[in-house]
């Protein structure tokens, strides 16, 4: 297939027409009115010339991806109705091309246990920053662009995970509730830097169960909690968004959790593994099924 030119400034031009929160109807999920960048999923131009299925970007398209080893992008599919598909999907080809050079081929199967909707984590590496488009091959998609950059504030794969005093059932540290998924999870019980501090595994997640846009961030951490039964050498915790959602009708209107600015996080769900030396070696952003969050975790286990 040929790779036209790609410029900068097709990046995200004009901004999104098709959400993925809106796209899920917002309605299945108890969802509050968030405006944070990865609450509702990340945005993307809806395709054109009539075609029936539409790719979504799972992820904020700037700041998050960089050439610093493998990268994943989560993909969902939204049916011409707009409304993502939840059963059915295949397994496709995705073309991943940059504004020059050759374009690159990924097999993908699309994740779904555990989860109700599916996606496609399509995972690559790319030595130069620049503007970069993914779309399936030999079918009539969308084309998702994205920038890599060199670097991200965000911690990254092969970084060690910052030492960050956590809230927990202890110490709230103005946090409140420091869990909202009903009934609150048990991953609370001491601070991330202690956990750092034990030289035992981590699986550290930020989100929020009932104030997430999308059906993601409840059932991403029921995930987790499943898991973790499994595996008692690893340490859970997990950490919320919203310094106080509950104190108005706006979620947002009590302030940000102070984790939102010490791991610099525009979006959320967001998984952090890391090993004993505390080292992290999975980044599960937005999505992740049961499959993708074992493989991540057996292998620190």
């Amino acid at each position: 297939m040929t790779a036209p030119h790609l410029s900068r400034r097709s990046l995200l031009a004009g901004g999104a027409a098709l959400a993925f929160a809106a796209a899920c109807g917002g309605g299945d999920d108890g969802g509050g009115s968030d405006e944070r960048e990865g609450s509702g999923g990340s945005t993307t131009a809806p395709a054109s010339g009539g075609a029936a299925s539409t790719l979504l970007a799972l992820l904020p398209q700037q700041g998050v991806l960089t050439t610093n080893g493998d990268q994943r992008f989560p993909l969902a599919v939204a049916g011409a109705d707009g409304v993502p598909v939840r059963e059915g999907l295949p397994a496709r080809q995705f073309q991943l091309r940059a504004e020059s050079g050759d374009p690159e081929v990924f097999d993908v199967e699309p994740r779904s246990d555990g989860i109700p909707t599916p996606y496609y984590p399509v995972t690559f590496s790319v030595a130069e920053p620049g503007i970069y488009e993914l779309t399936v091959v030999d079918e009539e998609f969308n084309p998702v662009t994205f920038e890599v950059a060199s670097e991200t504030a965000i911690p990254s794969v092969g970084q060690p995970l910052p030492a960050f005093d956590t809230p927990t059932t202890a110490d709230p540290r103005g946090v409140t509730p420091i869990c909202t998924r009903e009934p609150a999870c048990e991953l609370h019980d001491v601070t991330l830097r202690e956990a750092l501090g034990s030289g035992s595994p981590v699986a550290f997640l930020v989100a929020t169960p009932e104030f997430c846009q999308v059906s993601i961030c409840g059932p991403v951490l029921d995930l987790l909690v499943e898991a973790l039964a499994d595996l008692p050498g690893v340490t859970g915790l997990h950490a919320e968004v919203y310094a106080d959602p509950r104190g108005a009708d706006d979620p947002t209107a009590g302030g940000l959790a102070p984790v939102t600015d010490a791991y610099s996080l525009p979006f959320e769900p967001t998984l952090f593994v890391a090993d004993a030396t505390g080292t992290i070696t999975a980044r599960l952003d937005s999505v992740y099924d049961r499959t993708e969050l074992r493989s991540a975790l057996e292998q620190v286990a």
